[in-house]
Order: C-alpha cells, then sequence, then structure tokens
C-alpha cells in the first residue's frame, strides 16, 4: 500500500511540473519579445513623431477656435481705433468688427490696406490651386489629409460709442467734431437721438443736431447679441464699460488697460481688503481710495468678477492683459 501511494504522488508532482513548466516558458518567451508580446503591436513613438502630433493637436485645437470665432457676428475691437487689432485677426482668418466713435476708425494706412487686399488675393489664388491639385488625385494620400488654414478676410468698422456716452469726455476730439459760430457740429453720421430718424424732425434752415449712435445689446446693428468675443488694447475711457459690459452679458473679453484718467472717473475706488477667506473687510477704518494708478486700476477690473484672470503680455509700457471665458 505504502508502494502505490508513493508511485501515486510522484505522478501528481510530474503531472503538476508539466503543466506550470509550458505556462513559465510561455511567459518568459512573452517577456523576451515574442510575437505574442502585446507591446511588440504597438511600437513607441519617436520625438520627432511625437513633436509632429503635438503639432497637429494644437492646429486642429487653433483651427477650432478660429471657426468659434467666426460664428454670429464675430469678434468685437472695441475702441480699435484705425484697426490694427482687426488687421491681425483678419490675417488669421478670424472676421471682426471695430466699434469706435472716432472719424478714422478703421481707416489703415495705405500700405497695410494694400498689404491686407495682396493677401487675400495671394490666398484665394493659392487656395484655387490646392482645391485643383487635390480633385487630380494629388502626389499622395497624406497630402490629401492636409487642412488648409482659414483664409485671411476683410473686417468691418462701425462709427459708435460703446455701450453708453461716458461723462466728462472730451467729444470734440473723440468724435472729430467741429463748432463755430453760426455753423453746426458736421460729421459722417446723423442721428436724432429722440425719434432714432436720423434726421426726422428737423425745418429747413433749422441747426441739425449730428451726434453719434450707441452699440448695445439692443441697437440696431445687433452686433452684440450675436458676437463671440471682445477685444480692446488700452481703450482709454473705454476700459470699465467693456469689463461691465462683458461681465454682465459673460461674453469672453480681452482687454489690455493703459490710462487710468482719475479726474474723469472719480467713483472709482479700490476693493476694499480681503481676509483668508476672500472676504471683504468692511470696517470704519476702512476708507475707499480712488483708483488713481495703473496698478489700481488693474485691481479695481479684476475686482469686477472672479473669473478675470491677468497675464502680462511681451511688449513695453501698459501690458498687463486681463481676460476671462466665463
Amino acid at each position: 500500500m505504502m508502494t502505490t501511494k508513493n508511485s501515486t504522488s510522484k505522478q501528481e508532482q510530474e503531472h503538476k511540473s508539466t503543466t506550470i513548466t509550458p505556462c513559465i516558458s510561455s511567459h518568459q518567451s512573452s517577456v523576451d519579445g515574442n510575437e505574442d508580446d502585446f507591446s511588440a503591436e504597438v511600437p513607441l513613438l519617436s520625438k520627432e513623431e511625437q513633436g509632429n502630433n503635438l503639432k497637429e493637436q494644437q492646429q486642429n485645437q487653433r483651427l477650432e477656435a478660429i471657426r468659434h470665432l467666426n460664428t454670429g457676428t464675430g469678434v468685437m475691437d472695441v475702441a480699435g481705433g484705425s484697426g490694427f487689432v482687426s488687421l491681425a485677426l483678419a490675417l488669421k482668418g478670424i472676421k471682426s468688427t471695430v466699434i469706435d466713435p472716432r472719424e478714422n476708425i478703421g481707416r489703415l494706412p495705405g500700405r497695410h490696406r494694400k498689404y491686407l487686399r495682396k493677401i487675400i488675393k495671394t490666398d484665394a489664388e493659392k487656395v484655387n490651386q490646392e482645391r485643383k491639385r487635390k480633385s487630380d488625385g494629388g502626389k499622395n494620400r497624406i497630402e490629401k489629409m492636409i487642412i488648409l488654414p482659414p483664409p485671411p478676410v476683410q473686417f468691418s468698422s462701425l462709427r459708435a460709442w460703446f455701450a453708453t456716452r461716458p461723462d466728462g469726455v472730451d467729444v470734440s476730439f473723440r468724435e472729430g467734431c467741429s463748432t463755430t459760430n453760426n455753423s453746426s457740429i458736421t460729421n459722417n453720421i446723423l442721428v436724432d437721438e429722440l425719434s432714432g430718424n436720423g434726421m426726422a424732425g428737423l425745418h429747413e434752415g433749422q441747426n441739425k443736431k449730428e451726434v453719434i449712435p450707441l452699440c448695445t445689446i439692443c441697437s440696431p446693428d445687433k452686433l452684440l447679441p450675436s458676437c463671440t468675443a471682445i477685444v480692446a488694447l488700452h481703450p482709454d475711457e473705454a476700459t470699465g464699460d467693456i469689463v461691465d459690459f462683458a461681465v454682465k452679458y459673460r461674453i469672453p473679453f480681452v482687454v489690455v488697460p493703459c490710462c487710468v484718467f482719475s479726474r474723469l472717473f472719480p467713483n472709482r475706488l479700490k476693493p476694499l481688503p480681503k481676509n483668508e477667506n476672500q472676504i471683504c473687510i468692511d470696517t470704519q477704518r476702512n476708507v475707499r481710495e480712488v483708483v488713481s494708478t495703473y496698478d489700481d486700476l488693474i485691481e479695481y477690473l479684476v475686482d469686477k468678477d472672479e473669473t478675470i484672470k491677468v497675464i502680462k503680455l511681451d511688449f513695453d509700457g501698459a501690458n498687463l492683459c486681463l481676460w476671462s471665458t466665463f
């Protein structure tokens, strides 16, 4: 009986060893790079390929952002003057509208206007050639997958005050108006403030009251309700109105403030100090001070909404940029 039992245990051990050995050998072969190894089917990308993939992702994100900005009425370039910010947007294929009460609104210098027209024409020819080449089959399959950047576009302009006509502003300077004895104010836009019907209600020989209109959420131009963003580079007196408007209607904005205008805006007060929990400390000792410096202005504007952030741009001068996407 003992002999039989020993022989049985030996057989069981031999059977276990034969079943375990293939498992160990197959595992070892996969570690050594056998064709059954799953990792061998997914080769690692080189640094160059990883860099190319990253660039492709960034390009796709950039194109998606441009497509979004071009929806609705596009970007509003407030207090844009001659339109240099809109020129930069136009060259990237982003449609925009300059809003400014000055006479030279959107009037780029001659060489810049010619440059933009030339770029638009050249790009149109290039796009037509590219489309023709793709329709002919192209050189290879990858060439057909290339996504062309948006073509440059022409920007628009609207001569108007943004949101409100600020009190205390030198209107004759901003609107380009001039007055003389027995003569009326002259500019390009004629609007009767009461009736809204242009020259309605004026008799022959009567002095004409000519006023630059307001661009608001309800104005006839219908630009602001469907705009995708507001940008403003050194918008002077309009800075506060731009931030207030964007915060109220939750419109993404980018503003680079410059001048403080403490005398024009004596009601701008520095925000109260806050404790560790970001709660304002309002005591009798805390006297609100008027915004009088550039840093005060930045602090005052940032305090308008908790989502507003500040970044520093790469140029000299007033280069702090306030932005929010809410």
